[in-house]
């Protein structure tokens, strides 16, 4: 019997294809940092990726700012569902192209920690605070 394969061989395949495939089914991680190591208010940039030595494009559909104890500071989401191809930098307060804004940004303030949450074909965030200079900061092991 040509072309057929014998089920004791292909057992030990499928044991090991199966937990890779859900493994990669899972949403990747979408790596949030500030643009620069000097982003300042009123309208710091953050940076969007996918994480290091992956070649994925990820479509975030949702962003969301939150202070610590989870009140909104800024919403925006994708105007079009599916398969949204995303801007690599968002600019605090500036809904980019294609996003529409839900809640309206308010004002950063100084001295205060924040909550930058993304998801959609990926998830990710990012805890910082403002300095009292008005720089981002975030601390080590926040990220």
């Amino acid at each position: 019997m040509l072309g057929m394969t014998h089920p004791v061989r292909v057992l030990p395949l499928l044991s090991a294809l199966v937990p890779a495939l859900l493994l990669t089914a899972c949403d990747p991680m979408i790596e949030v940092r500030p643009a620069t190591v000097s982003e300042k208010l009123p309208a710091p940039t953050f940076a969007l990726g996918g994480k290091a030595g992956t070649n994925r494009k990820l479509g975030y559909t949702r962003l969301m700012v939150t202070t610590q104890d989870g009140q909104q500071v800024w919403t925006i989401h994708a105007s079009q569902s599916g398969n949204v191809e995303s801007p690599p930098v968002i600019v605090f307060g500036q809904a980019p192209a294609g996003f529409e804004t839900d809640q309206k940004a308010r004002p950063l303030e100084p001295g205060k920690h924040y909550n930058l949450h993304v998801t959609g074909n990926g998830i990710g965030g990012l805890d910082f605070r403002v300095g009292n200079d008005g720089t981002i900061i975030v601390d080590a092991g926040t990220k």
